[in-house]
């Protein structure tokens, strides 16, 4: 329990690192596959979108071509603003510095599924979703990127793939720099990954539809919890003593 508490501190080790991955993959997942029953595109496939972007410059479509660019400036904004919060973070000594940025992704993905079951403007829905997600994607990645020391993706599927199967190929030709901790963890991510997106496509296919988002932005949300709230209990307790000694003095 007290290591699900602690999920998103800013101590880390492998496992905390591996759990957190996992849940992040989890919830990249379901909004991928979900997303592309809504949407009909996957939300943190950037190859695949860059891809379209070249084929959309070459048939003439402007549309896709704006489109494809928007997506990925909205992945890269999230992964930026990942970075700018966790450095914030710690440069103030925060317990929750890798959790704001969580906290951020989870919220942003609980005001789309309100946002999306509420509206009454289906193109103006598709375009705030995907932009949203990818927005959502970027901040997932790179944070657990950044606390794993690059080591992790939690929507990269491509590279945990490779890394899989060179694993393998090391375990198989008994190379000395096999290593199994790093195939056990990438196999859970991908298995993660892939109970995620067949969770959010049901969830998504049921009566909640676009309201569904909510549940997997609070698993995010649930996650950064308690980093925040004991830095937030932190910080109340320092201001409370410096009032008290104020008042003495």
């Amino acid at each position: 329990m007290k290591r699900l508490l602690k999920i998103a501190d800013d101590k880390r080790s492998r496992l905390l690192n591996v759990m957190l991955g996992t849940c992040c993959a989890f919830v990249a997942g379901a909004i991928n596959a979900g997303g592309f029953l809504i949407l009909g595109s996957y939300t943190s496939h950037i190859s695949g979108t860059i891809a379209g972007i070249s084929d959309a410059v070459v048939l003439g479509n402007a549309a896709v071509v704006w489109l494809g660019f928007s997506a990925v400036g909205s992945f890269f904004l999230g992964a930026f603003m990942a970075s700018v919060l966790i450095q914030i973070a710690q440069a103030r000594k925060l317990h929750s510095s890798f959790a704001l940025a969580l906290l951020c992704s989870g919220c942003v993905l609980i005001a789309l599924g309100v946002w999306a079951t509420f509206s009454q403007d289906p193109t103006r829905e598709q375009l705030v979703l995907l932009l949203g997600f990818f927005f959502s994607m970027g901040m997932q990645n790179a944070t657990v990127s950044r606390l794993s020391n690059y080591e992790t993706r939690a929507t990269h599927m491509t590279g945990v793939v490779t890394d899989i199967g060179i694993e393998l190929g090391k375990w198989i030709s008994r190379s000395a720099s096999y290593n199994r901790e790093k195939l056990i963890a990438m196999g859970l991510i991908l298995s993660a990954f892939l109970g995620g997106g067949i969770l959010g496509a049901i969830a998504m296919k049921s009566v909640l539809g676009t309201l569904s988002i909510c549940l997997f932005g609070g698993v995010l949300v649930s996650l950064a919890l308690f980093p925040v709230y004991r830095d937030t209990h932190i910080r109340m307790r320092y201001l409370k003593k410096a009032h008290h000694r104020k008042v003495n003095n």
